[in-house]
């Protein structure tokens, strides 16, 4: 018997298992779909027997949470065995600015809405799953000093954080659907070469990738979205209007002053 079933959408992908990790650190035992729901297995029946075998439910909340139309069943399995919430088998967590509706209103939920500090957002996720928010012990004195852990193995970042270098335009707060061709962007990035139509996904490409289409199918929206959807993928991102070549060059020298490059001090920028 496993404690927790992390309930998500693909939009909230590096949420859920950053949620994950942070809990088996914590010594529980935890199922979520993007490790443990493998190829060849049916997916039906691996979330119904995940559902039955997990004591509790953790339902990631975002807008494409509440409008997914295959996330609801899953919470709504967990609250019927437990209605009036006396068993906390399902705790929402909040990653993105929603308003819960219906039956799932009255039910508290940890919020990390906001929340850009990874030990800030890990305090408040465990906080939220103790019986009570009393600390286990006394608190200690406030102190001006920050202590500074490395982490001992690779885990999955904090999704809040922001590449130190990200010059991405503004992201639009309206973007939804479109989740299959982002998935499959994000599969083409590891698997080899291959052009992306905004129609049309491939299934490869390099270490470059093009999304093709005709003018206002929203090419631009999709590649602002993948950006901010993976940003602990990118050590930097550096957004670069291409239509005129004569803006590159002045773009291309300010990535060079980011990065701290020889070139950005020369005076013959076409070299």
């Amino acid at each position: 018997m496993n404690d927790f079933f992390i309930s998500y959408t693909q939009a909230d992908r590096d949420y859920a298992e950053w949620i994950a990790w942070q809990l088996e650190e914590a010594g529980f035992g935890v199922v979520i779909q993007a490790w443990n729901f493998r190829p060849g297995k049916n997916l039906v029946l691996r979330m119904q027997e995940a559902v039955q075998q997990c004591e509790r439910m953790i339902a990631v909340l975002s807008p494409a949470y509440l409008e997914s139309v295959f996330c609801a069943p899953e919470w709504a399995a967990i609250f019927t065995t437990d209605p009036q919430g006396t068993a906390r088998q399902l705790v929402p967590v909040r990653v993105k600015e929603c308003k819960p509706p219906g039956l799932l209103a009255p039910i508290i939920y940890i919020d990390l809405v906001g929340i850009n500090d990874e030990e800030t957002a890990r305090k408040a996720l465990l906080d939220g799953l103790k019986p009570s928010g009393k600390p286990d012990h006394p608190p200690r004195f406030p102190s001006p000093q920050t202590k500074v852990v490395t982490p001992a193995e690779p885990r999955p970042p904090f999704p809040g954080a922001l590449p130190p270098i990200w010059n991405l335009p503004p992201r639009n707060p309206n973007f939804a659907g479109r989740d299959d061709r982002l998935q499959a962007l994000h599969q083409a990035f590891a698997t080899g070469p291959g052009a992306i139509s905004s129609s049309a996904m491939s299934s490869t490409a390099t270490l470059t990738q093009a999304i093709a289409g005709l003018g206002g199918v929203g090419k631009t929206q999709m590649a602002i979205e993948y950006a901010c959807r993976h940003t602990a993928d990118f050590a930097l991102v550096w957004w670069i209007v291409a239509e005129e070549p004569e803006t590159l060059k002045t773009q291309f020298a300010a990535l060079a002053t980011q990065l701290g490059l020889p070139p950005r001090e020369s005076l013959d920028q076409t070299v």
